[in-house]
């Protein structure tokens, strides 16, 4: 679902003794295209697979971004610091 989303926690803050304790999960819709625009203003690199995640809502995932990211690292010929 291609929406902003956050989550509200509600409990006894600190408490020791067991209480309730209820998770909201609120998805609220916003304009895409706008969020892609700006993006694509700054010059965002990767532009594209962000774009896609944005009107798609599926994750490239943490392999996919590391391959994107050192591409770009290459690119621009920015070195990993030695250790």
């Amino acid at each position: 679902m291609p929406q902003a989303a956050y989550g509200i926690l509600e409990g006894t803050y600190g408490s020791e003794a067991e209480d309730c304790l209820s998770i909201h999960l609120v998805r609220v819709p916003y304009d895409i295209e706008l969020a892609i625009r700006q993006a694509q203003d700054e010059k965002m690199p990767s532009l594209e697979p962000y774009a896609h995640e944005l009107r798609t809502a599926q994750y490239r995932g943490p392999a996919e971004y590391a391959k994107e990211r050192e591409a770009l690292k290459k690119k621009h010929g920015v070195e990993e610091a030695s250790a």
